[in-house]
């Protein structure tokens, strides 16, 4: 069993009831498929600034994205899965479901990230995604968007971050650096 899960909201939407004892039981079925432990996990929801910005820092992408994992801890994990609500909301429109159902996708796909699950190449990618469908199946998900494209590297170039949608260094947590009275207040999830 996950130690301690935090979910936080810092965007001006409310967060949809009741997914909190979910993501506890959806960690609970990561760590019994995957053999691997949580520590202390945040899913925070934040505006499309915000995970913009984290992306252009961490991945030198400037663009949103749906989610953005960070491990600052491996063994147990600890670690912080942000989510665009804003997006996560616009793509499960797109995929014709509803948002819990897509936050649910997102919290598997960043909670499998900070397990050390990969999908640059693929055997990675064909391994990560078996997990998302088994687990996500355990929820009720019965389709998955279609996948992550990995980002191709030039030949010679090392990949400074360890995956296109999870970036590990000098990170420090989300929810450290922005409590305290900085920036807006975060709502928790019941």
């Amino acid at each position: 069993m996950i130690k301690k899960l935090v979910c936080l909201n810092y965007t001006k939407s409310t967060w949809p009831a009741g997914l909190k004892a979910r993501f506890n039981l959806l960690m609970d079925s990561l760590q019994t498929k995957t053999g691997r432990r949580f520590d202390e996990v945040s899913i925070v929801l934040v505006e499309p600034a915000v995970i913009k910005g984290l992306n252009r820092l961490y991945r030198q992408h400037n663009r949103v994205t749906d989610v953005l994992s960070f491990t600052y801890q491996t063994r147990p994990v600890k670690g912080d899965i942000i989510i665009c609500l804003a997006q996560a909301g616009r793509q499960a429109k797109r995929y014709g479901h509803s948002l819990p159902q897509e936050l649910i996708k997102l919290v598997i796909h960043g909670g499998l990230h900070l397990l050390g699950y990969d999908h640059q190449h693929p055997r990675e990618h064909a391994v990560m995604r078996t997990l998302e469908k088994q687990v996500g199946r355990q929820f009720g998900l019965s389709t998955f968007a279609p996948s992550h494209r990995r980002q191709p590297v030039a030949r010679g170039e090392r990949r400074t971050l360890r995956s296109s949608k999870s970036a590990g260094g000098d990170y420090g947590g989300f929810r450290r650096r922005h409590e305290g009275g900085r920036g807006r207040k975060a709502v928790e999830a019941s």
